[in-house]
């Protein structure tokens, strides 16, 4: 037996390995021992490959090498072990869409993998605040304005210089003071930072002699606002006396796929004290409207209202939402301007008629009158490439030096293109010339036999005639 192990060390593991792995592929699917499925695979790769004399000697060890294979097929490892992925998709994985020549109502959501059908466009904006909110730092490391606020909670920080020199941390109280050292209670709250740093060291030039101070903000209250309406996650947060709107939004992780961009709104003690319009932010940079919040502030997002879509020759194809009354050229402003292959001339509003049908609006971008065409709720706006095909053009080829596209005019002949015996290759045939000519009004081509020779020896011959346009 001694001999046998020594001899077949890896033939008795081989054994000993399809028993174990027997044993752990009935086991629940979580107590699966890691490199179960490789070990399977491997086990079965040696089964098929096992000679007669290795069973023989495996059986007189004990293993019979049959039956140990044989239950190898009845046992398969769950095809989900080691699956990665996710039981819920990210926010990220859906869209909002319009589908061309479709219903102009509100935008439908659907998955981006879906290529089939007609084109889709992206609502545009909403991508700012795809992702989940993972963490928030607090604005508290930025520099405070003069025109910040004091509240309960903020804390000042005081420097003695001079006779004395020692720091001080004061905390405003709930009364909305500071207990100062050597002033007794000085009543802050309410007050701009600016405003207090002046009182402060005014107080203390007047009050203490020989000693200067430096006055500072420390560490900043927190205060809690609501985000209700379309919010993509409606409720209460905590946030730092520096926050804006849009900080507060990306705390909450932004906005539903239905919410207004253009309209949110900041509410104190019930009225509306500002409003802003995120395109502002996205398309210009503009900060102006971001308010800086106080406690108990509620931004209120409504519902999207009005959108249209523009497609085709325009750098950025999207679907908008629209303010007030939007004309052609303003929704072609925000899709980020027409591409240098738009053609003006040809572009089509598909809008709902009134007999609830789709119906189609030619209008003409290089006029005054198409670029102030009124757009409505639910429109798309497409504008055509120019056509790839060239215009007034004659194109020489065949046994010349320098063939190539060459623009046609009026009375455009043959020397003005081939202007001497030096404009061909050598041993050309001079006596041979052929133009391909389409005819109008069908285009139906016509060929010219051109006396080439005629043509250099004598330029005002009638041999040398003139081209027409797309002449070849």
């Amino acid at each position: 037996m001694e001999l046998f192990m020594i001899k077949n060390k890896s033939l008795l593991a081989f054994c000993t390995g399809i028993s174990l792995i027997a044993i752990s592929a009935v086991l629940p699917a979580q107590e699966i021992p890691d490199g179960a499925e490789e070990s399977l695979q491997e086990a079965r790769e040696l089964c098929q490959g096992i000679s007669e004399s290795n069973k023989r000697l495996a059986k007189s060890a004990g293993y019979d090498i049959d039956k140990l294979c044989s239950s190898l097929t009845l046992f398969e490892l769950p095809e989900d072990i080691g699956s990665d992925e996710p039981l819920v998709l990210p926010r990220n994985e859906t869209e909002i869409v319009a589908v061309k020549n479709d219903s102009a109502e509100s935008p439908i959501i659907t998955k981006p993998s879906e290529t089939s059908g007609p084109r889709k466009l992206r609502a545009f904006g909403y991508d700012l605040f795809a992702g989940e909110p993972i963490s928030f730092e607090p604005a508290s490391r930025i520099p405070v304005s003069p025109n910040y606020i004091l509240g309960p909670g903020d804390t000042v920080k005081v420097l003695y210089y001079g006779k004395i020199n020692e720091s001080h941390d004061l905390e405003i109280n709930r009364d909305g003071s500071i207990e100062f050292p050597q002033l007794g209670p000085v009543s802050l709250a309410g007050m701009t930072f600016s405003d207090a740093k002046q009182l402060l060291q005014q107080r203390i030039k007047e009050e203490i002699i020989g000693i200067e101070a430096s006055i500072s903000l420390g560490e900043l209250r927190s205060m809690q606002v609501f985000m209700l309406g379309e919010a993509y996650k409606p409720g209460t947060y905590t946030i730092s006396a520096l926050s804006t709107i849009t900080n507060a939004l990306f705390l909450s992780g932004g906005l539903s796929d239905i919410a207004s961009l253009r309209n949110l709104q900041l509410k104190r003690a019930g009225k509306v004290v500002a409003q802003l319009d995120l395109y502002d932010l996205l398309l210009e940079g503009d900060t102006t409207n971001d308010a800086q919040l106080q406690s108990g502030d509620t931004i209120y997002i409504p519902t999207v209202n009005q959108t249209a879509s523009i497609d085709g020759e325009v750098r950025r194809p999207a679907i908008y939402e629209l303010k007030g009354s939007v004309t052609a050229q303003q929704l072609i402003e925000l899709g980020g301007g027409l591409k240098p292959t738009a053609f003006h001339k040809s572009a089509r509003i598909h809008s709902i008629s009134k007999s609830g049908f789709m119906s189609v609006i030619d209008i003409d971008l290089s006029t005054s009158a198409g670029k102030k065409t009124l757009i409505k709720s639910g429109d798309l706006l497409v504008i055509d490439s120019a056509v790839q095909q060239q215009e007034m053009i004659v194109k020489l080829s065949g046994h010349v030096h320098h063939p190539g596209e060459f623009l046609w005019h009026q009375d455009l002949r043959i020397s003005d293109l081939v202007k001497s015996i030096k404009s061909l290759k050598p041993n050309a045939d001079l006596d041979f010339a052929l133009i391909r000519r389409e005819q109008p009004p069908v285009g139906k081509i016509e060929p010219l036999f051109v006396d080439l020779r005629a043509v250099l020896a004598d330029p005002s011959s009638s041999a040398n005639i003139s081209f027409f346009p797309r002449d070849e």
